[in-house]
């Protein structure tokens, strides 16, 4: 219902505005409004519990345990370039690292991570993985972004920004899809 006489459209349209409260291992969402157009056909990202990825984790869950580029372990799965230096607004010295895969088919991801000077913060992450690394099927690549900035109030880096890029074949169909989180307001002493 969503596509035009050229077969190209929207097929499924879904906006969320939570609440979340996360202490150590216990995470909470309270979804405030919601409101979805068409029918997500059994893969969505509608929860912020969904999107729950974390990159200072060994492993991120992500339809598999896929390694994380700066587990404990990572060099085991990775090698990595230094591509590039820039300052950020504050001064912060940022490294651009590529991450290469010593094995493709592990589970692992490809692209570039952000790492600040001195105190090793993610800065951001630019990564993709292959559909069948997540032995998530239908799906070719999945592309995930992350940006974090620096609260001086709370003396830490803050996500703020997430899109889950991706492209999926079935049964003769391609298509394309975005998943995009947005996180701000947080209260890390309530």
């Amino acid at each position: 219902g969503g596509l035009d006489s050229t077969r190209s459209g929207i097929i499924y349209l879904s906006e969320t505005i939570s609440k979340i409260a996360k202490q150590k291992r216990a995470f909470n969402e309270k979804i405030v409004a919601s409101k979805v157009s068409g029918d997500d056909n059994g893969f969505s990202f509608n929860n912020a519990s969904d999107v729950n990825f974390s990159f200072y984790k060994n492993t991120v869950e992500f339809g598999n345990q896929l390694i994380s580029p700066i587990a404990d372990n990572a060099l085991n799965y990775y090698r990595y370039r230094l591509i590039g230096t820039f300052y950020d607004d504050n001064k912060n010295l940022i490294n651009l690292v590529q991450v290469i895969p010593k094995r493709p088919k592990d589970r692992v991801f490809t692209g570039t991570i952000y790492i600040v000077e001195d105190v090793w913060a993610i800065y951001a992450v630019d990564l993709s993985v292959t559909g069948q690394q997540t032995q998530i099927v239908p799906v070719d690549t999945i592309f995930l972004k992350q940006d974090f900035i620096y609260s001086s109030k709370n003396k830490t880096w803050l996500k703020v920004l997430q899109s889950l890029d991706f492209q999926y074949r079935i049964l003769g169909f391609k298509g394309d899809g975005r998943f995009t989180a947005g996180y701000k307001y947080y209260e890390l002493q309530p």
